[in-house]
Parts: structure tokens; C-alpha cells; sequence
């Protein structure tokens, strides 16, 4: 297995290690060990094939360095990350989109809560980028009955 090393892929790696030991994201996905849970997380992109719910991260499409005075770099750091449950078809809206929403919101409470702990991301605020979503009624046939957000990490550091 190759180890995370410097400036791609150690954010990346903190942010899953985080994640993985998150005891929200743990119980929202049925996984109860850091172990387990780290099954549901993906880098870059979704398998086709993948239990519900997961996460995805990936960077933020604006993350880029540029050299400033004396020839050090400064880096924009950001990371995103793609949250995804399944609903069935006959699950009430509303109860759905609040489940998902107060999941969502109890990971991020632990990852914010876990900020400063060593091995893991040094997050220094997040936002939401796209979502709360269900996809449009009449695309969810092929696109499959889901909520997903997109929140965007900012970090400091490598």
C-alpha cells in the first residue's frame, strides 16, 4: 500500500483519517470502527458499485500554489467533500431531506470538534458548495433515489 506523502496527498489522507473516525459518519454508514468506515470513503471519484452512504473527497477546484516574495509559495488550500445517502422512492421529502441533513450536520460537528487532534486535517472553516440535493424527479430513475451535498474544507498546512 503507498503511504500519503506531502502536499496532495497528506491533506487528502487527514481528511479521510478524520472522517473514518468520525463516530457520526461511523453510525450514519453502520460501520462501527475507523477501520470499516474508511470502506465508504473514496478519493476523487464514487465506484460504481458503492454502499450508501459514502463520502467522497477530492480538491477544491480552485486549490493552487503561486511563488510570492523571497521565492516561497503560498497555497489556496481547499478540499471537497461529497456526502451521499440512499433514500427509497417511497420515503416522505421532507423526513428524508432533514435525516440527511441532520447526519450531515453531526459529521461536521465532529470533524470540527476534532480540529488540532495530530494525524489530522487543520480545518479552518467549511461552507457548502452544492446541496442539499435530490436529483430532479424524473432523472432519478437512472440517476438513482439520493441526497447529496458537496461542502467545500478549507485548510491550513499541508
Amino acid at each position: 500500500m503507498t503511504s500519503p506523502l506531502g502536499m496532495m496527498s497528506l491533506p487528502i489522507s487527514y481528511l479521510r483519517e478524520m472522517l473514518a473516525n468520525s463516530s457520526a459518519f461511523q453510525t450514519w454508514t453502520g460501520q462501527g470502527t475507523p477501520t470499516l468506515a474508511k470502506a465508504r470513503i473514496h478519493v476523487a471519484r464514487t465506484p460504481e458499485s458503492s454502499d450508501k452512504p459514502l463520502a467522497v473527497i477530492g480538491f477544491a477546484s480552485d486549490w493552487s500554489r503561486r511563488q510570492e516574495e523571497q521565492g516561497l509559495f503560498f497555497q489556496e488550500n481547499g478540499l471537497e467533500l461529497l456526502l451521499q445517502a440512499s433514500v427509497t422512492s417511497s420515503d416522505d421529502e421532507i423526513d428524508s431531506a432533514f435525516e440527511f441533513m441532520n447526519n450531515v450536520g453531526a459529521v461536521m460537528t465532529d470533524l470540527e470538534e476534532s480540529v488540532g487532534t495530530a494525524g489530522y486535517l487543520n480545518m479552518i472553516d467549511w461552507s457548502i458548495e452544492e446541496g442539499p440535493y435530490r436529483p430532479d424527479i424524473n432523472e432519478e430513475q437512472t440517476a438513482g433515489y439520493t441526497y447529496t451535498v458537496i461542502l467545500r474544507i478549507n485548510y491550513d498546512g499541508n
